[in-house]
């Protein structure tokens, strides 16, 4: 059991050898607690952040050149632009919520940012999701139509290969290129489920014990 548990259990109990603890003192444990949550969603979509705009920096020469060659740079180039805002509005609306729980002085105002919270990490884990995979299936769709323009650039690189058995390579790559996507968006639906959901888990603990001590309160 732990400290806010503790104390609500004390809080709620008539026994007279246990201390009292007092509506507020109950709503500030809660408070701290909701605040530190919604202030690790913040770093920690930093830090994803972060972790994003590096890799593109380690992305080899000769796959920029590939996708140059392929006319992927404009589309990737707008993508990336349209990814990068839309990952800082979040993290933007993160901080805004982190701010606004911290000056949080009641109960009602509480429950509400804990909600709201909750429904923008829903959405940004949606959109990334949803974005990466149509982006993956986009650049297949997009690769599957200008098939004699991708063996042409295979085959510079892998003549044999390519030149001999050209819709055996082909279907090869397509299936090692959605083979890698499908990977990719495990690894993230993953991270996703053991960070962010666990963190929206304890958030929604925190909704039910300020319902709890709200409807004691009424009592």
């Amino acid at each position: 059991m732990n400290e806010l548990d503790l104390l609500k259990k004390h809080w709620q109990s008539s026994e007279q050898n246990l201390p009292k603890y007092s509506y507020d003192e109950l709503y500030k444990m809660i408070l701290k607690k909701s605040s530190s949550i919604v202030k690790w969603i913040l770093i920690i979509s930093i830090i994803e952040f972060a972790i994003w705009g590096g890799l593109y920096f380690l992305v080899p020469e000769s796959s920029m050149e590939f996708n140059e060659e392929m006319g992927l740079k404009t589309p990737l180039l707008f993508s990336s632009i349209i990814t990068l805002i839309v990952f800082i509005t979040f993290i933007g609306i993160f901080y805004k919520n982190y701010t606004s729980i911290k000056i949080t002085d009641s109960v009602k105002q509480l429950m509400e940012r804990i909600l709201r919270t909750r429904r923008t990490v829903y959405f940004f884990i949606i959109w990334n999701i949803a974005t990466t995979t149509i982006g993956f299936l986009w650049s297949g769709y997009y690769f599957s139509q200008h098939r004699e323009k991708l063996l042409d650039i295979l085959a510079a690189q892998n003549p044999s290969s390519v030149l001999e058995h050209p819709d055996m390579f082909m279907t090869y790559f397509i299936v090692m290129f959605l083979f890698t996507a499908t990977i990719i968006i495990a690894l993230m639906l993953l991270l996703y489920r053991i960070v962010y959901i666990r963190l929206l888990k304890r958030l929604k603990n925190n909704y039910k014990q300020l319902k709890e001590i709200e409807n004691n309160a009424k009592n």
